[in-house]
C-alpha cells in the first residue's frame, strides 16, 4: 500500500499532493490547481522550482512549477536536488536498487544475501523507504523458520554499510516504514510503533497504539525546532505532537488522517484527510486556520 503524501515548497506558496497514481500542484493563496499529472513524485528541487515526475513506462520528467510547464531533462543539474529526491528505489524480493534519475543509472544496489542467510527460510525483501537527503535506506526483510514467521530492519548508508539494526511486524505484509527528516518510523507489531533517530542510530520514543491497525501510518518532523517538533499519527484521526517526550498537543478530525507535514512559517501544519481535504491548523495552539478541497484526485 502506498500511504500518500503532501509537501510544501520552501516558500510556503505552492502545496503538493502525490498519491501512487497521481500527482497535484496547488497554489495556496486562491486554492488553484496549477498542474496535474498522471505517475509518482520521485523528488523536490532545493528551491522548489522544479519536480522530477515519473510517468507510465518509467518514463521521467521535469516539471518546472514557475514556467507551469515540462522542460528538458538536459537542463536539469545535479546539484539542483539532493540525492534523495532524485532517486527511486525498485524494491525486489533479493536485492534493493536505488536508481538514480539523473544519471539514469542504479548507483547502489543492495542484496539481501548481504544482510541475512538465503539459503534456508525463503527470505525477501517487504520495504524499504530511503531519507530525504539521501544518506540512508531502511529496509525490512521477512522470511519463514522452524519457529514460524520472523522479520528484521536494517537501515544502512546508502553505500550499503550497515547503520544499526531493529524489529518489525512478522505479522504485516508490508510493514510501515516512513523517513521524515532524521527520524525513522517502523512498525514493531501491530499495536507498537518505534522512532529512531537516524544518525544517531538509536531509538528515541514508542509509542503503543489501541488501534494499529488503522493508525500509527505516518510521521512528520519539524526541524526548525531543538529539539525538533514530531507529529505521529496515534489513532484514524488523531495526531499528536511532541518535543522529545513532551506531548505539546493533540489534533482530532472529522475523517480519517492520511499524512501530515509542517507548513514552512514554523506555525501551522496541514493534515490530509481521507475524503481529500487539507486541513490546516496552528500546532501551538490547535486553532483550525484553513481549509484546502482536492478537488479532481484519485484514489
Amino acid at each position: 500500500m502506498t500511504i500518500p503524501i503532501i509537501r510544501f515548497t520552501p516558500d510556503g506558496s505552492t502545496l503538493i499532493y502525490a498519491n501512487a497514481h497521481q500527482i497535484q500542484f496547488w497554489r495556496l493563496q486562491d486554492r488553484y490547481l496549477l498542474h496535474q499529472h498522471d505517475g509518482k513524485l520521485i523528488g523536490m528541487a532545493k528551491d522548489g522550482r522544479s519536480f522530477l515526475l515519473e510517468s507510465t513506462g518509467n518514463r521521467f520528467q521535469l516539471f518546472d512549477l514557475f514556467k507551469e510547464s515540462y522542460r528538458s531533462n538536459d537542463s536539469i543539474l545535479s546539484h539542483d536536488y539532493l540525492p534523495g529526491q532524485r532517486c527511486s528505489l525498485r524494491l525486489k524480493r533479493r536485492s534493493i536498487e536505488v536508481f538514480d534519475v539523473l544519471q539514469s543509472e542504479v548507483v547502489v544496489t543492495v542484496q539481501l544475501s548481504e544482510l541475512v542467510d538465503t539459503s534456508s527460510g525463503n527470505p525477501y525483501f517487504s520495504n524499504a523507504c530511503l531519507s530525504q537527503d539521501g544518506g540512508f535506506v531502511a529496509v525490512t526483510v521477512a522470511g519463514d523458520s522452524t519457529w514460524g514467521e520472523w522479520a528484521r530492519g536494517y537501515c544502512l548508508h546508502l553505500g550499503g554499510r550497515p547503520h544499526f539494526e531493529f524489529s518489525v511486524n512478522c505479522a504485516a505484509n508490508q510493514p510501515v516504514l516512513q523517513m521524515s527528516g532524521h527520524i525513522l518510523l517502523v512498525e514493531n507489531t501491530n499495536q507498537h510503533r518505534t522512532l529512531w533517530d537516524i544518525y544517531a542510530g538509536k531509538a528515541v520514543q514508542v509509542f503503543d497504539l489501541t488501534n494499529g491497525r488503522i493508525a500509527g501510518r505516518f510521521v512528520a518532523v519539524n526541524e526548525a525546532e531543538f529539539p525538533s517538533v514530531v507529529a505521529i499519527h496515534t489513532d484514524r484521526n488523531r495526531v499528536e505532537l511532541y518535543q522529545a517526550s513532551l506531548l505539546l498537543a493533540t489534533l482530532t478530525t472529522q475523517h480519517d488522517i492520511c499524512a501530515a507535514e509542517f507548513y514552512p512559517d514554523n506555525r501551522h501544519i496541514a493534515l490530509l484527510l481521507e475524503n481529500k481535504e487539507v486541513e490546516f491548523y496552528d500546532w501551538r495552539t490547535t486553532n483550525r486556520k484553513g481549509l484546502l478541497k482536492l478537488t479532481g484526485s484519485t484514489s
